[in-house]
């Protein structure tokens, strides 16, 4: 049986994933140190965007994996030689 051919140049994941997800999100800038109640409240809010924004970029490069690794299966038993018939030994 012929050894099955490989992919792996084709199927590089890490490739798809854009460089905007790459990218560290930075913190929201600090109020300054005689911020009133509503600096604080602003700072907060930001940085809670901000943190979300950080999830939202783990959860999307996860996401793109996964589907370049299923697809990179799925080629692979495609590839894979099929028997043209059955022997029952």
């Amino acid at each position: 049986m012929p050894p099955t051919p490989t992919i792996q140049p084709a199927f590089n994941c890490a490739s798809l994933v854009p460089d905007r997800l790459k990218a560290p999100v930075a913190g929201a800038p600090l109020p300054p140190a005689d911020a009133d109640a509503g600096q604080v409240w602003g700072f907060a809010d930001a940085q809670t965007g901000r943190l979300d924004m950080a999830n939202g970029h783990t959860s999307d490069v996860v996401d793109i994996v996964t589907k370049c690794e299923a697809a990179k299966a799925e080629a692979q038993t495609a590839l894979k030689p099929k028997r043209k018939w059955w022997w029952p030994f």
